[in-house]
């Protein structure tokens, strides 16, 4: 079974709300206290499963020192690793084997992905933008 086998297996075993959008590709919804849902964007290829999500976009101000955080986190983060595209904008990414991805291993990835966007995201929105303080408390959201 190669990566892209193993990946629809897992997707299927897990019962993600996905949605398949190329031969090896899932868009998948995943819940959130930061930002109620978030997706990510599973890619399989010959031997690697790629698994990739939007962070926040460019900051506007302290980009300096958002920069610096995010790369500080990465020395401690396991699978996965923030990573900043052409304009800026921040995404969170894990590669995996896929010789050995299985449901197990997928639900690990994406459950670490869920803690780290819960935990990251409201400081990085604070330290990065003007954001009224209640924006980034989950509970603001569950109170309307």
């Amino acid at each position: 079974m190669d990566a892209i086998e193993r990946l629809a297996a897992a997707v299927t075993t897990l019962e993600l709300d996905a949605t398949r959008a190329a031969v090896g590709e899932w868009h998948v919804r995943l819940p959130s206290e930061a930002r109620r849902t978030f997706g990510a964007v599973l890619r399989g290829a010959e031997r690697t499963v790629t698994l990739t999500a939007f962070f926040i976009r460019t900051p506007d101000r302290n980009r300096e020192a958002v920069f610096r955080r995010l790369l500080r986190r990465n020395l401690d983060l396991g699978d996965w690793r923030f990573a900043v595209d052409d304009h800026g904008d921040i995404y969170l990414r894990a590669v995996a084997d896929g010789a050995t991805l299985d449901a197990d291993r997928l639900d690990e990835l994406l459950g670490a992905l869920v803690t780290l966007m819960d935990a990251a995201h409201g400081p990085l929105m604070e330290l990065g933008f003007e954001v009224p303080p209640r924006a980034t408390d989950p509970a603001a959201h569950a109170a309307g």
